[in-house]
């Protein structure tokens, strides 16, 4: 499998586009303004096709489900954060989320427990938001 990054300046940090013998595996990238469905509470528009996409991929002989994004904002916030804001919507469900894919590396979530796909997800974040992702984990995972 290749992976190709391309940059748009005017909406979208990075575009990845994944190949492999039998074409396009499944991809979904993130994109600026373009897939928010929600302003906080308020849902003014449908959820898009990201979940065409998990799902397709997931369901097609060699398919793999792909979510690739920066792992930052453009102001430097982590994307790949411990919880979700209030009132933010979940399009694709953690059971049909395989793969993630940042310009870190690949996390691999398939069939992986609660604490296993947030230690993986803490691997490919910005290297500066690693810590507090880890101060995180612990709290969530290792009170006792």
């Amino acid at each position: 499998m290749q992976i190709y990054a391309m940059e748009n300046k005017a909406r979208v940090k990075t575009v990845y586009i994944l190949g492999g013998p039998n074409g396009v595996l499944g991809h979904r990238t993130t994109v600026a303004r373009q897939q928010k469905s929600r302003i906080g509470t308020y849902q003014y528009s449908g959820v898009g096709g990201q979940m065409d996409f998990m799902r397709g991929a997931a369901l097609s002989e060699g398919g793999k489900p792909i979510i690739a994004l920066c792992s930052t904002t453009g102001k430097g916030a982590s994307k790949i954060v411990p919880f979700l804001k209030q009132g933010a919507g979940v399009v694709t469900t953690r059971a049909h989320v395989h793969n993630v894919v940042t310009e870190h590396g690949v996390a691999y979530l398939y069939g992986r427990n609660l604490q296993q796909r947030a230690k993986a997800l803490i691997t490919i974040a910005a290297p500066e938001h690693q810590e507090g992702l880890e101060r995180a984990f612990r709290e969530r995972f290792e009170r006792g």
